[in-house]
Parts: C-alpha cells; structure tokens; sequence
C-alpha cells in the first residue's frame, strides 16, 4: 500500500562536498528535507520508490531497477571520493513487476549504479530503507500519466508499505545565473507549478502548455505526471514546504498527506 509520497529536488548542490559554501543559499530546502524525513519515518515504508528524470531512460518501455544493492559516484561534478550505498529489493520490486507488466510496457534492468536524481534525496533524506529506482521512457506525457496510474494499482495491491518520490527541479530558466540561459517563461512555470500544488489540483497539469515546460527548461515534468497517474483517484493533501531559486533553478519540496 501506498503510505507515503512527495516531490523533492534533486541538486548536486545539496551534498555537502560538492555545494561547499552554496549550500547556505538552500537552507529552507535543507529544512524541508529534515521535516521530510521525519514524516517519511513516521510512515514505516518497507521500501521507497524513486521516479528519477536522470535515471535507465527506454525508448517504449519503462525501466524498473532490480539490483540488489545500488551504488552512486558523484565524479561529474568535481567530486571523486562520494560513494553513496543504498540496498534493494528484489522482491519488491519482482511484486510491482508483475503487476504493472500485466497492463504496460515495463523491463527489468539490472543494473547496481544509479543516477544522481535518485541517490541525492534518497541521501538527504536519510534513507535506510531499501529503495527502488524508477526511470522513463521517451513517450509522451499521457504515457507517463497511464504508467503512472498503473504503478499506483500496483501499490494498492501490494503487501508491502511503500513510499513515492518524485525527484524533480522546476525551472532552470529563472535568471542570468540559470545554466541553460534566462527565459520570462520560467517564472510563469514555476507559478504555474505552485499555484497547483497549493490548490491540490495535480489535474491542472493536463491544461499546461507543453510548449511552456519545455521554454521554462523543467527537469522533471515527466514524473510529474507520474505522480499525477499514482495520486490519481485517492485522497491527499498537498503541502508546499518550501520553494527557492537562489541559483535561477527552482527547487521545491512538497508533500502529500495521504
């Protein structure tokens, strides 16, 4: 079952060795994080599911990860000493496998090394529970919207309790500082975004302009409408813990009492 599940962002800045002096600048994400993990505790999952944007991409099917243990390094980004470990669990995952696969195009991968989306808020969090690690595939948002509505029937049914993460940042468009350049419609994204987190109206993502996500440089609409597809039919509320753009890349975390 289904007991816990929230956005969070995914910014190599927030480990210590690589965001150095940054980190400062992302105190209230920081914050929220701690809160975070102290309600994801409270909820007693056997097992965290991660939706990663960064993680196994496949062209028409989605990738589930089925190692048993998992290992992140962090060499991209100027740090070569951060091994981060995590266990698995194969017979979760083997659980949800089935189920899904009954309904929709998903594939096994074994593979122990996993992305930064998913390994920095399983780190920040302070997880110790098994995690399982979910990508994406290169199809279109209702795909991810369908894939998602059938992981959260696999949910329902499953005996274990389990947590949902969707790892995300908004726009990285905000400002002269963004990485991919500034854009007037990032800000509008982002209040976009928000606006239909604070109103608990996930269903508001089937009214945003495409064209718009992909102006405003959005890393992660896709698991957005993941996350829509797992909410979909159940009973939430839905709490902004904090949001900050120090670096013009907008960095929410947000959490959904189930």
């Amino acid at each position: 079952m289904l007991v816990f599940s929230a956005i969070v962002p995914h910014s190599p800045l927030l480990m210590p060795t690589i965001g150095k002096q940054n980190r400062h600048a992302l105190s209230a994400t920081l914050q929220s994080f701690d809160a975070l993990s102290r309600r994801l505790e409270e909820s007693r999952p056997d097992a965290v599911i991660v939706l990663s944007p960064h993680g196994s991409i496949l062209e028409k099917e989605f990738p589930l990860q089925y190692a048993a243990s998992y290992e992140a390094r962090f060499d991209r980004f100027g740090d070569v000493e951060t091994v981060l470990t995590f266990n698995g669990s194969t017979h979760i995952a083997d659980a949800l496998w089935q189920r899904i696969a009954q309904d929709f195009p998903v594939a096994r991968i074994n593979d122990p090394v996993i992305d930064y989306g998913t390994a920095i808020p399983s780190h920040c969090l302070k997880l110790s529970v098994p995690i399982l690690p979910l990508g994406t595939a290169l199809l279109d948002e209702h795909a991810h919207y369908q894939y998602g509505t059938c992981l959260g029937d696999a949910l329902h049914h499953a005996d274990a309790r389990l947590a949902v993460l969707g790892s995300l940042d908004l726009s990285h468009r905000l400002g002269p500082a963004s990485p991919t350049g500034y854009s007037p419609h990032g800000k509008t994204f982002d209040a976009y975004i928000l606006r239909m987190m604070q109103r608990g109206r996930m269903k508001d993502l089937s009214a945003l302009d495409a064209a718009l996500a992909k102006e405003a440089g959005s890393c992660g609409i896709e698991i957005l409408w993941m996350l829509w597809g797992v909410l979909h039919g159940r009973t939430y509320t839905t709490e902004l813990l904090s949001y900050e753009s120090p670096f013009d890349v907008g960095y929410a975390v947000v959490n959904f009492g189930l």
